[in-house]
Order: C-alpha cells, then sequence, then structure tokens
C-alpha cells in the first residue's frame, strides 16, 4: 500500500497512462478526484503507480482510498483499487 522503502522512478512505459485509463473506465471524471500520482520501482513487483482517490458525493474520511497499479519485468499490468485504508495519505508520504 505504501511506497515507503521504494525508489522513485519515472514513468517510462506507459504504466501511468495505463492505470488512469483503467480507473476512469469504472471511475468517469464526474464521479472521482484522482489524487497526485507517485511512481517508485520495488524490486518485488516492478514500476508502481499509486494514486488516491476521491469519490465524489462521499463526505470527507480519515480513510484512504488508493488505486495502485503495477508492472513487472514480463510486461503485465496488474491494478488493485483500496477502498478505505488506514494508510498515510500520499500527499503527506516523505
Amino acid at each position: 500500500m505504501s511506497p515507503a522503502g521504494e525508489t522513485r522512478a519515472a514513468d517510462s512505459n506507459g504504466l501511468a497512462e495505463s492505470c488512469i485509463d483503467t480507473f476512469r473506465k469504472i471511475y468517469p471524471v464526474n464521479k472521482a478526484k484522482l489524487g497526485l500520482p507517485v511512481i517508485t520501482r520495488s524490486a518485488e513487483w516492478g514500476l508502481i503507480f499509486r494514486a488516491d482517490f476521491h469519490l465524489n458525493g462521499q463526505p470527507a474520511s480519515e480513510f484512504v482510498n488508493r488505486l495502485i497499479c503495477w508492472k513487472k519485468d514480463n510486461g503485465v499490468i496488474h491494478t488493485t483499487f483500496a477502498i478505505g485504508q488506514q494508510v498515510v495519505p500520499l500527499s503527506e508520504e516523505k
């Protein structure tokens, strides 16, 4: 869930675009606001895209919704939506 201990990385292979496209198929622009992404590299998981999001019409909460996509060396992109997590928002990560 958290990028702690991972190396910040640039999106050199279209992971961000693919991840955002998948997100928008489920949550159109008028249904959810996607925060600024954090892209890292993990020895175990490869390139990882994370962005917190807020569902429109939902009250503010101490819980975090997070979109996570990762692309391993075989080129397959995996996506998960973590809803209502008790984690530090990406905007507050150091």
